[in-house]
C-alpha cells in the first residue's frame, strides 16, 4: 500500500499545502474577528461619551438667574432645576442605574 502512495509525490506534498493554506486562512480570520470586535467596542465607547457630552452641555446651557437676592420659592425653583439637570447627566452616564442624590448646598462663583 505504501508503495502505490509513494509513486505518487504530489499527494503527499499537496496534502501538506492544505493544511498550511487552511491554517492562514483561520489565522486570518481570527485576526479580523478580533479587529471588529475591538473597533465594535471602541464605537460604543465613543458613541457613550458623544452622548453624555451632549447632555453635560444641555445642563451647562441653562439660563442662569440673574445675581440678585431670590425669595424662598426662587431658590427652591432653583435647587429643583439643578437637582433635575444633575439626574439628568447621572442617567445619561449609566441609564440601568437608579440615581439618588440630594442637593444640600448651592454656592454661586
Amino acid at each position: 500500500m505504501s508503495i502505490a502512495l509513494s509513486a505518487n509525490p504530489y499527494i503527499s506534498s499537496s496534502g501538506i499545502v492544505t493544511v498550511y493554506l487552511l491554517l492562514i486562512v483561520f489565522a486570518v480570520l481570527a485576526f479580523l474577528v478580533v479587529v471588529l470586535s475591538v473597533g465594535h467596542k471602541l464605537m460604543q465607547a465613543a458613541g457613550k461619551m458623544r452622548k453624555s457630552k451632549k447632555h453635560v452641555e444641555e445642563a451647562v446651557a441653562l439660563p442662569s438667574a440673574p445675581a440678585q437676592v431670590l425669595s424662598n420659592a426662587d431658590e427652591e425653583a432653583e435647587v429643583a432645576a439643578i437637582t433635575a439637570a444633575i439626574t439628568m447627566i447621572l442617567q445619561a452616564e449609566a441609564p440601568q442605574k437608579t440615581v439618588k442624590f440630594v442637593v444640600r448646598k448651592i454656592e454661586r462663583v
